[in-house]
């Protein structure tokens, strides 16, 4: 990266990752919730939705937000190539504009 401003957030947000032994029981929590949810049919939202995802994200498999797109009506869906988990923040120059967009398009006049 050779932008100071992204550098910055992606420190930020990987000291806040440091703190993991203070958030670990959540985590653990969180898993355990996670196996319990039930399925939701997705074909019944109704509202726009756009999902962004990078398909080099180790941690939130590409598959499964490209089949969650999938399954929403009308769903728009940007594939961000070799992201990794923080996309939003590695490749602010395509996603923002894309967000932007889709905002614009869908606010009211």
């Amino acid at each position: 990266l050779h932008d100071p401003q992204k550098v910055r957030s992606l420190n930020a947000i990987y000291q806040a990752g440091a703190t993991i032994s203070q958030r670990y029981p959540g985590v653990v929590n969180d898993t355990l919730q996670l196996q319990n949810l039930p399925l939701y049919n997705l074909k019944q939202v109704a509202v726009p939705t756009l999902i962004v995802h990078s398909t080099a994200d180790r941690l939130a498999p590409y598959v499964d937000a490209k089949l969650t797109a999938s399954e929403i009506p009308n769903a728009q869906f940007l594939a961000v190539e070799d992201g990794g988990h923080v996309c939003f923040v590695t490749h602010q120059d395509i996603i923002v504009p894309a967000v932007m967009d889709f905002l614009n398009h869908f606010s009211p006049a």
